[in-house]
């Protein structure tokens, strides 16, 4: 069996479509706003300068010079060729809609070799990527920010937490073979709360009208681990594509 048709034939309550954030996912933003900032890193920067930061990149090019990240065109090969195609779901800058999107349009039309079949540009992604389909099948948004993913797990969607600068796509692999199951009915869902869990119970805003108390969280995460990403996505790759073929059958 082709590895593009397996959801398509095996997944029997339908066929899900995956969302693919891109700030912090494929494109480098933390790496660009801590450069932005003169900081080391982005939580590295003070949180009385974030907020003015944003405003900053108002009006401005600055989604549209975003570096990519490496691992950008294998993470969206795999997407492609699990699912068929795949969709990018991605915020606009507060108070900076229009201009913001037209700067990520470019980007992901001038960078991306596998072109996404929709482009959704949405402070609120449960709503209009959506989460669920009229079938009440789930649909997988890969996102590197856990209010997006709470929000998207209780609107009975299955999220997948990846930071392409953290992470390696083991974590996608994962997550993806999770959403399988879920959706054929060989594992529970329960909707993911990693607000509460990694920040103590704290509100942070979720639309686009974001304010500095937003980014309080940055200060209470752990640096992360040095690895050598560039192995451990080559093997994520070879593993998922053996499973794949194995869990459903060639």
């Amino acid at each position: 069996m082709r590895i593009e048709n397996l959801v398509e034939e095996d997944i029997r309550t339908g066929r899900p479509e995956v969302f693919l954030d891109m700030d912090g996912v494929i494109a480098d933003f933390f790496g660009e706003y801590a450069k932005l900032a003169d900081a080391e890193n982005y939580r590295a920067i003070p949180g009385n300068l974030r907020s003015p930061l944003l405003d900053k990149m108002q009006g401005t090019d600055f989604f549209y010079r975003l570096p990519k990240f490496s691992t950008a065109d294998t993470l969206v090969s795999l997407l492609t060729r699990v699912f068929g195609h795949y969709n990018i779901c991605s915020s606009p800058l507060r108070g900076d809609h229009k201009n913001s999107e037209q700067m990520k349009r470019a980007w992901i039309k001038d960078n991306l070799k596998q072109q996404p079949k929709n482009i959704i540009i949405t402070p609120n992604k449960p709503k209009n990527a959506p989460a669920v389909q009229h079938d009440g099948t789930p649909n997988i948004l890969i996102d590197d920010r856990n209010t997006n993913i709470t929000q998207w797990e209780q609107a009975g969607g299955i999220g997948i937490k990846y930071q392409a600068d953290e992470d390696s796509l083991e974590v996608v692999v994962e997550g993806i073979k999770k959403a399988f199951e879920i959706i054929k009915g060989q594992r529970k869902h329960e909707p993911q709360d990693i607000i509460s869990k990694d920040y103590g119970g704290d509100t942070i805003a979720t639309n686009d009208e974001q304010n500095e108390s937003a980014y309080a969280f940055l200060d209470k995460m752990p640096k992360p681990k040095k690895r050598d990403w560039a192995q451990a996505n080559k093997d994520s790759s070879d593993a998922f594509i053996k499973w794949a073929q194995g869990y459903f059958g060639k």
